[in-house]
This record gives structure tokens, C-alpha cells and sequence, in this order.
């Protein structure tokens, strides 16, 4: 993974402002404690040189394990993250490998 991706500033987007069914590419991956408790923070891949960040919501961060994380990060493996929404008050992750 090139240095410039590793150490990407991006700005932190709500899942609600992400494209619905569109797959973002994952380029990273870290376990952050927040006030509410710890979940992951992605960084997304929206154009070919912009990047976003976002946190998982804490129902779907129990998804990623630190396997998951190391993989993401040393891009053993490429993953991509497709945002769903259900009605107005549900919302759907689906993870998948590339």
C-alpha cells in the first residue's frame, strides 16, 4: 500500500451521506474508543484519489475482528463496504471481500 494512502487525512461523513448500493472500496481500518464505546473507523475509497472516513455504528463493529483489521490495512486482503438503507430508521452494512 503506498505511503500517501497509509497516512490519508479524510473527511469523517455520516453512513447517511454515502451513496446508497454504491460498494466503497475499504483502504483502512482502526478500532477507536469513543464516548459511546469502541467501534471502527474506515476509510473509504469514493474517487480515485479522494477518500472519506466513517465510523461503523457499534451494532456492526463487533463484524471486525482484529484479523479483519491487519488484513485491511496490509492489504492481504481488499474489502469493500456497500451502505443500504431500510425504511427511514434502518440502515444496512454489507462487508464483502473484493
Amino acid at each position: 500500500m503506498a505511503l500517501s494512502t497509509r497516512f490519508q487525512s479524510g473527511t469523517i461523513v455520516c453512513l447517511n451521506h454515502l451513496e446508497i448500493n454504491h460498494p466503497y472500496p475499504i483502504t483502512h481500518a482502526e478500532c477507536v474508543h469513543t464516548d459511546m464505546g469502541t467501534t471502527v473507523l474506515l476509510t473509504l475509497q469514493t474517487e480515485e484519489n479522494h477518500f472519506v472516513k466513517c465510523f461503523v455504528p457499534l451494532s456492526f463493529a463487533e463484524l471486525f475482528t482484529d484479523e479483519n483489521i491487519h488484513d485491511i490495512n496490509d492489504a492481504v486482503r481488499s474489502f469493500k463496504l456497500l451502505f443500504k438503507k431500510l425504511g427511514d430508521a434502518h440502515q444496512l452494512l454489507h462487508i464483502f471481500a473484493a
